[in-house]
């Protein structure tokens, strides 16, 4: 009988749908050993170095100082609102170009793991994802260090942060499951989509507003990643998430899951063998 611990690959693409499901359960059951030790992929990501984890957090300080000077000049945008848009833009992009470029690697960096112990395939997921997210929500001190440098309050509009940031870490999940059985059976996939990420970061409106497109705004209207964007910076900002922008999201992160779910059916018992 076919388990969350064993894997046969004479099944080939005829994986079990509820195994398949019973994986991912048996994966978020173990959040005990897996937000433990994303948490330490994390840390030693900067290991025996002077600020640590902090460099995270500065490294994206002079990022968005530079940038939103540069960007604020150019758009005569005054600091007071050009830091703030800056920094929040920032800090939503680096979670979805983590989840794009790093998903690849999320099964072939957890190979050893799964290879010598008996643990769920989707463990290595939610290991991955909760680096990810908890680098993602350590970067939230950066939009409050220039929120109180710009002197910019965005009241109680923060609260829409909690949901969207559930929203976030559901989207991740679908994303690295997906595209990591992508990278796992096909390595050059990451070194595709790594030039393609500038091209994506360039078309969105991280550092610039929609609206200085003018007549080409639909550009950014039907960039996906403009409303991932806009969903996280507008609360920053003071204002409730789009609308338009969240039905979006939702209409993707259901189209995603079934998407990954489908492919994870098919091919779990194949991941192990690949890596």
């Amino acid at each position: 009988m076919e388990t969350v611990d064993s894997y046969d690959a004479s099944l080939g693409f005829r994986g079990s749908a509820g195994v398949a499901w019973r994986d991912l359960v048996a994966g978020a059951n173990m959040w005990r050993i897996w937000t433990v030790l994303g948490w330490r992929d994390f840390y030693h990501q900067t290991n025996r170095t002077v600020l640590g984890p902090a460099w995270s957090v500065v490294g994206l300080v002079i990022m968005v100082g530079s940038l939103g000077f540069v960007y604020g000049s150019l758009l005569s945008t005054p600091a007071r609102v050009g830091y703030p848009f800056t920094a929040a833009g920032l800090i939503a992009w680096f979670f979805i170009s983590g989840c794009l470029q790093g998903g690849f690697t999320t099964f072939v960096n957890s190979a050893g793991t799964m290879k010598e112990r008996t643990l769920p395939v989707s463990f290595g997921l939610y290991r991955y994802t909760w680096r990810l997210f908890v680098e993602f929500c350590l970067k939230f001190s950066v939009f409050a260090f220039f929120a109180v440098f710009s002197q910019f309050n965005p009241g109680l509009s923060l609260f829409y942060l909690v949901p969207m940031l559930v929203l976030y870490f559901c989207n991740g999940l679908w994303v690295n499951l997906l595209f990591g059985i992508i990278g796992g059976r096909a390595r050059d996939m990451a070194q595709l989509v790594n030039p393609l990420m500038l091209i994506a970061f360039l078309a969105t409106p991280v550092l610039w507003p929609s609206s200085a497109l003018g007549a080409n705004a639909f550009i950014s209207t039907y960039n996906p990643l403009s409303h991932f964007i806009d969903i996280i910076r507008e609360p920053l900002l003071g204002n409730a998430p789009p609308f338009g922008s969240l039905v979006l999201v939702f209409a993707v992160t259901i189209m995603g899951w079934s998407a990954a779910f489908f492919v994870f059916a098919r091919t779990r018992n194949n991941i192990v063998f690949w890596l």
